[in-house]
């Protein structure tokens, strides 16, 4: 069959099949007629729901956000009323001390309600010091609780890395943390806790000196931040203490708040007074009972009139020591042995520094300790023509090591028996 004649063959058998409707080979006017009645009502149908769970998703987006909003809002106004409040009222430990055991200290008691007295426009940040068991705590105490309005106390615990919550618990300060969609709206607006880049402890602080701004606005005066136990933030943080006492300067100098850092002797003293910060400073120190103060401390423990002067040779003032010794005689323990037991207390603490190769070195600081109330480490003199370099720091090394067991402590850039058991002891031996 010719080429041209089979062409025109298959053409006329292509044009003999019937055509297939589709939306690619159907005219247009016949793909309307015949899904023209039935696409408009799967489209409205279609739209109708989309559009109704749209607007019900709408709905509940706006009113979850607003219903979080009002949430978040009422929250933060209670916790501001709250905080406020507890700044009014102030946050004073209770005194674990009976009223008939506690011994009256006029001039300590009336310096240091002057120092947590909120006043209009305060000179000095106060920086209170003592020895271990002097009673400086106990004092710090009683005044912040007499005072009352306008004083918080924060008691540094051991565990520094635990300030922060010490601090919040103190202000009445809460962390928020998200636990659902309210929480995480209120954390998203008002803040959920400490940033990354800010330690813990900064965010109660941050939100005291708010509170201190507000508090002198509203009242004319300045509140008291006490923080006790300093000594754990010099040991174990002293970047934070210098940020501290940095802060306790501005707040002089703005006439926002007075700080009250409460330590023992020794190094926590020897740290603030060593910053320029300390400029606006004020050191106040705490010292042991006097001879009427021990007689009326005894009489109130019911200790033995016949041997009063025996406990106050023994352990001096040290209301710490003075508490111990009229426990143990109490319980019926003789004097004698009382005394025993303190003596070897100390000979074992001496015993842990001293050594047949600074035997010598502590002969040196004995006599030097035995005949000067405050002594350096120039008083004691080493019985040789010359003092070598490294007998020098043989010799220092040697005291910080009395001061860390107690024996000596640090006072007026110098060094003094710790308490009145440990010069006995040194005296006898």
């Amino acid at each position: 069959m010719p080429a041209a004649l089979s062409l025109c063959h298959t053409r006329l058998i292509h044009k003999q099949q019937p055509r297939l409707y589709s939306s690619t080979t159907l005219p247009r006017c016949e793909y309307r007629r015949i899904f023209g009645q039935t696409l408009p009502f799967v489209k409205s149908h279609y739209f109708r729901v989309r559009w109704t769970a749209a607007k019900v998703g709408i709905v509940f987006v706006l009113g979850s956000v607003s219903l979080s909003t009002a949430y978040a809002t009422a929250s933060h106004e209670l916790d501001e009323k709250r905080l406020k409040d507890i700044l009014v009222r102030g946050t004073c430990p209770s005194v674990n001390v009976e009223v008939s055991d506690f011994v009256r200290r006029p001039s300590v008691e009336a310096a240091l309600e002057r120092m947590v007295t909120p006043s209009k426009k305060p000179a000095n940040y106060f920086v209170v010091v003592g020895e271990t068991g002097s009673g400086k705590s106990t004092m710090m105490k009683a005044a912040c609780s007499k005072v009352g309005g306008g004083v918080i106390y924060v008691d540094v615990p051991e565990k520094t890395r635990n300030f922060g919550d010490a601090f919040a618990d103190a202000i009445g300060f809460k962390f928020h943390t998200p636990n659902n969609l309210s929480d995480w709206f209120y954390g998203l607006v008002y803040g959920p806790g400490p940033p990354l880049r800010k330690e813990r402890w900064e965010l109660p602080y941050e939100k005291f000196k708010e509170l201190a701004s507000w508090y002198r606005s509203t009242y004319g005066i300045t509140p008291v931040l006490v923080i006790d136990n300093s000594d754990f933030l010099a040991k174990d943080s002293e970047k934070v203490l210098e940020i501290l006492q940095r802060g306790a300067k501005g707040g002089i100098d703005e006439n926002l708040f007075v700080a009250v850092f409460v330590a023992a002797d020794g190094a926590t003293q020897t740290h603030i007074e060593s910053r320029s910060a300390f400029s606006r400073g004020k050191l106040y120190r705490v010292g042991d009972l006097d001879d009427s103060q021990i007689k009326d401390f005894l009489n109130k423990r019911k200790v033995d009139p016949a041997i009063h002067d025996q406990v106050r040779d023994l352990v001096g003032g040290r209301v710490l020591l003075l508490s111990i010794v009229c426990e143990e005689l109490n319980a019926g323990t003789p004097f004698e042995h009382v005394r025993a037991d303190r003596m070897k207390d100390v000979e074992k603490r001496i015993g842990r520094v001293v050594n047949p190769h600074n035997q010598y070195v502590y002969e040196s600081i004995l006599r030097a300790a035995t005949s000067k109330r405050v002594f350096k480490a120039v008083d004691c003199e080493i019985k040789k023509a010359a003092v070598t370099e490294e007998e020098f720091l043989k010799l220092e090394l040697t005291l910080e090591k009395l001061v860390v067991e107690n024996v000596l402590s640090k006072v007026d850039a110098g060094y003094s028996f710790h308490s009145n058991v440990e010069r006995a002891y040194c005296m006898e031996n």
